[in-house]
């Protein structure tokens, strides 16, 4: 008969190659997420001054109706676009939208 102390490879336990392949899926998953997000159009700077303009209009119409705004919304707009066309835009949007 067989000897008692030699171990048989148990099926639970994962073959060498393996970590191979699950390196190789894990790498593939992290390639694709980085192609997803290379297809994101980049904001431009006028565009991102509208949208900082816009949240604030909302905001500051809400206030003025009793009404609460999101905290995410309620923000400062940074110094470079204070003054520009596209803020003073996005803040009237912001107003019109909450007073429809």
């Amino acid at each position: 008969m067989g000897d008692a102390s030699q171990k048989s490879p148990k099926k639970d336990e994962l073959s060498p190659g393996c970590g191979c392949l699950m390196v190789i899926i894990i790498l593939l998953f992290s390639m694709c997420s980085v192609m997803r997000d290379n297809d994101r159009p980049v904001k431009t700077q006028s565009s991102l001054c509208y949208d900082y303009g816009y949240r604030v209009g909302r905001c500051s119409a809400m206030a003025l109706n009793g009404l609460k705004c999101d905290p995410a919304d309620d923000i400062v707009v940074p110094e470079r676009c204070r003054g520009k066309d596209e803020t003073l835009k996005g803040i009237s949007a912001g107003s019109k939208s909450v007073l429809k």
